[in-house]
């Protein structure tokens, strides 16, 4: 079968490489014969990410997909982060325009999402609060990187947090 990504960022994202433009990343999608990439640069809060000028983006990668071929599909979207428990970055004028829409509940080495505390346990347990949060929110397709290397502490790798992590309830919230 063929790939596809929908964890595709442009130099809209922070994290994004300056030659990563739109048009770029579409053609190297359709020279690896992906067939579907999905855009999802990352919304931060409003000091971070301009709302207004990424919702406008979008809408122009909409207008440009439109003269592009058949292969790739592509889809707009977002990566959208959960800035502590209960808390999810929210735009509306951002969500009108997104297709589809990815989570991140752990981006902790970003100052503006709440890292967590405390011995491996706590932060497993700080993991599924925001997860929590992430699926609770009502536009939530995907949840990314759960469990990810952003803690950056001894004996809290990825898999100590999974490894300390209450099995039931993360069951729970899968179910």
């Amino acid at each position: 079968a063929p790939p596809v990504s929908y964890h595709t960022h442009t130099e809209l994202s922070h994290c994004g490489q300056p030659d990563m433009i739109f048009e770029a990343a579409v053609a190297v999608a359709a020279e690896e014969r992906y067939s579907t990439v999905g855009f999802s640069d990352h919304i931060h809060p409003p000091q971070i990410t301009d709302q207004p000028a990424h919702a406008a983006r979008l809408r122009q990668y909409k207008r440009r997909r439109q003269d592009m071929g058949p292969t790739p599909e592509v889809f707009i979207g977002g990566e959208f982060d959960v800035l502590a428990p209960g808390l999810m970055v929210e735009s509306e004028e951002i969500v009108a325009e997104c297709e589809y829409f990815i989570v991140a509940p752990n981006h902790y080495h970003v100052h503006w999402v709440q890292t967590p505390e405390g011995d491996v346990a706590s932060v497993a347990a700080h993991e599924l609060d925001t997860m929590e949060t992430a699926i609770n929110w009502t536009h939530t397709d995907v949840i990314v990187h759960p469990f990810a290397d952003y803690v950056k502490r001894p004996g809290c790798t990825p898999n100590d947090q999974y490894r300390s992590c209450d099995k039931s309830r993360l069951r729970e919230l899968l179910c």
